[in-house]
């Protein structure tokens, strides 16, 4: 197997990119980490509605970036 070809989980990828640069780019609202959820203490967590939309942004950018790279033959 070529050592330059790695297997990834497209919509796991993507996600964690979207979620780090969300975090990185709302320093104009948020304080820490877990500012960006509604309810740090609940059991599931929830995006406040405004990080959930810049989240969408850039979720859909990553997933299509992404899915838009192919494997070649060298």
């Amino acid at each position: 197997m070529d050592e330059n070809i790695i297997k990834i989980n497209l919509v796991e990828c993507a996600s964690e990119l979207a979620h780090n640069r969300t975090f990185f780019e709302s320093g104009d609202i948020l304080n820490n980490e877990d500012d960006m959820y509604e309810d740090i203490n609940a059991d599931t967590l929830v995006y406040t509605e405004e990080i959930q939309d810049r989240f969408n942004e850039w979720y859909d950018y990553y997933y299509s970036l992404l899915a838009g790279l192919e494997v070649v033959e060298v």
